[in-house]
């Protein structure tokens, strides 16, 4: 990273327990997890507040519409034999 800055956050004790087990699990450092898991959660904020300033002030019937209009547009396939329940 070429800019970085240090940030201390005070964490439950089993909260760090999970942390450090998860990032056992996959190879990594609790620094490098900490960070994704950051940036993960911070991204999925970021994008529910974008879409909720988007669509503010839109209807329900609004919206529906348009993603109705937006599939219509979409090719109908058949559904692969392998994707069908069995009932």
């Amino acid at each position: 990273m070429a800019d970085t800055s240090m940030l201390t956050v005070q964490l439950p004790s089993a909260l760090k327990h999970r942390i450090a087990r998860i990032a056992e699990e996959r190879g990594v450092s609790v620094s490098w997890l900490a960070i994704y898991m950051f940036t993960r959660e911070i991204g999925q904020i970021e994008s529910e507040q974008y879409l909720s300033d988007f669509w503010k002030g839109c209807s329900e019937s609004e919206i529906l519409s348009g993603f109705d209009e937006v599939m219509a547009k979409v090719k109908k396939a058949s559904v692969p034999e392998w994707d069908t329940l069995d009932m």
